[in-house]
């Protein structure tokens, strides 16, 4: 009722709060404040005063009646009394040395109000990053609200700065448990929230990979080489999105805007999916080149065929996917282009520059070193055979076996297995 000014239903329901609550104090604080927005300052006085008989320790009664008095420049002398008894349950509240020196001023008693004035912009200096802060008020018994404004916008570096300064230096040196809520810090909060978790996603998902891929392909560089060459496509999408969304390069081609910040759930999510889709790509190459190099125990042969089996298959699905988040791009909301662009960015350079070149380029220049694997590691891990048991003469070649015969592998009669 207060907060849409109904002040009339406001009195009539706190009344009734101060007649049914066990513990009636924060009712008659808050029937002193209906009573005051109302100017019915007799009652007003009453309910305050009623609410530090109850509790002594509610100072914010002793400073709204102090200055409820000093605007009214009535009982200047009784005021002083009141806002001294608030100084000395909360010796270091700006607000109380604020409504203090507003007494004595009332008072004439300009010098003493001068000092008391210097004693509340030293416990609450002014900011040049804040464009307005408002006095402060106690919604509840103990609980006081102030409301600040910066000069910066709510994604600016500036006001990031602002927040961790206010936490860190400014209201600690007050000696009261204040806290900084609102969207802005809220929004700061998330983001660090998500940054400092960040680091744990990409490692396990890199480390899993990583194990995965050596009990799938039974190699130690293959693996290895996949998850740098992943890493490889997320940069890039990060850096297009950093590049374009944050620095403004290009923004008006996009349609973007202002530059800004990243949004804090991006990084995560990109990373993600991204990984994804290029682990599947990955797999869905190596498990080729890989067949071939059974079939065939040539590394060269292997990446060539495996490569060529492929290329278009991986060329033409992520061609759909380009094309697909690309269309996000086109959107008016500037997360569902940031999300678009990062993961069209990222498909588009792990299918072409990762996957056509970088692979199998080291691939080629590894050699038979792709397949190596120490034989104490190689005994002690599970095997998992993507394209089913191999021959069993296959599998002699490969490991140094005699085999059947000594025919070439390409010339053995093929198994049904």
């Amino acid at each position: 009722y207060l907060l849409r000014n109904d002040v009339d239903n406001a009195i009539k329901t706190l009344r009734a709060a101060t007649q049914t609550l066990k513990e009636p104090a924060p009712a008659w604080f808050r029937l002193g404040v209906a009573y005051q927005a109302a100017q019915r300052w007799d009652e007003s006085e009453k309910a305050y005063l009623e609410t530090v008989r109850l509790d002594p320790k509610v100072f914010g009664a002793y400073n709204n009646l102090a200055f409820m008095m000093a605007e009214r420049k009535q009982k200047l002398d009784q005021a002083l009394t009141w806002i001294d008894s608030a100084i000395s349950i909360a010796p270091n509240n700006a607000a109380l040395k604020d409504t203090k020196a507003w007494v004595l001023r009332a008072k004439g008693d300009l010098a003493s109000a001068s000092r008391f004035g210097e004693q509340a912009q030293k416990l609450n200096p002014n900011d040049a990053a804040i464009a307005f802060a408002s006095p402060g008020t106690e919604i509840a018994p103990g609980t006081w609200l102030w409301q600040a404004y910066p000069v910066s916008s709510p994604q600016d570096e500036a006001t990031t700065e602002l927040v961790e300064r206010l936490r860190a230096d400014t209201l600690p040196a007050t000696g009261m448990a204040v806290m900084i809520g609102g969207f802005t810090a809220g929004s700061i909060d998330f983001s660090s929230y998500l940054g400092d978790r960040l680091p744990l996603l990409i490692g396990a998902v890199l480390v899993l990979s990583f194990l995965l891929l050596m009990l799938v392909f039974r190699s130690v560089l293959v693996p290895l080489k996949a998850v740098i060459m992943n890493l490889l496509s997320v940069g890039a999408a990060y850096g297009v999105v950093v590049a374009i969304f944050q620095w403004g390069w290009a923004k008006d081609l996009f349609g973007i805007g202002k530059a800004g910040p990243v949004e804090a759930w991006a990084p995560m999510m990109l990373f993600a999916i991204v990984f994804g889709l290029s682990m599947d790509y990955e797999v869905f190459l190596l498990s080729r080149m890989r067949e071939e190099f059974v079939r065939t125990g040539d590394n060269h042969i292997a990446v060539a065929d495996g490569l060529a089996a492929t290329a278009r298959v991986i060329t033409a699905a992520a061609l759909i996917m380009v094309c697909v988040f690309g269309a996000f791009v086109l959107g008016n909301d500037r997360q569902l282009k940031l999300f678009g662009l990062g993961m069209a960015v990222a498909v588009l350079v792990d299918a072409t520059i990762v996957r056509m070149i970088l692979v199998p380029a080291t691939m080629e220049l590894l050699g038979s070193r792709n397949w190596w694997m120490p034989a104490w590691l190689d005994r002690i891990l599970p095997r998992i055979e993507v394209e089913g048991h191999r021959p069993e003469a296959v599998t002699d070649a490969l490991e140094g076996g005699d085999g059947d015969d000594d025919q070439p592998l390409d010339d053995r009669e093929p198994q049904l297995v």
